[in-house]
């Protein structure tokens, strides 16, 4: 299959670029946010599914994404570990 339409990615050039190697490269990025049937510690670890995050790492995430003290306010969650134990059933 080849790329007829499609030339300039950021103003590089992507003809030569085989498609599979290119939809490598690729993501989509939805404006709406998706959350799984599972805990917030389960959704925020979700993207890293080659190993097993430490609650560390998610709780680091949380920070980074200016949520950790929106999920510690959460009715239910009274400590990191309920990170695990909170689905988001109260959120929906």
């Amino acid at each position: 299959m080849s790329v007829s339409c499609l030339q300039n990615i950021d103003e590089r050039d992507v003809s030569s670029i085989s498609m599979r190697q290119l939809r490598l490269q690729l993501g989509i990025v939805s404006q709406e946010p998706v959350l799984f049937d599972r805990t917030i510690a389960e959704n925020i670890a979700y993207g890293d599914n080659g190993r097993a995050v430490p609650m560390s790492e998610i709780i680091e995430a949380a920070m980074q994404a200016n949520a950790h003290t929106f999920i510690q306010n959460l009715p239910l969650v009274s400590s990191h570990l309920d990170y695990y134990n909170f689905t988001n059933q109260v959120l929906m």
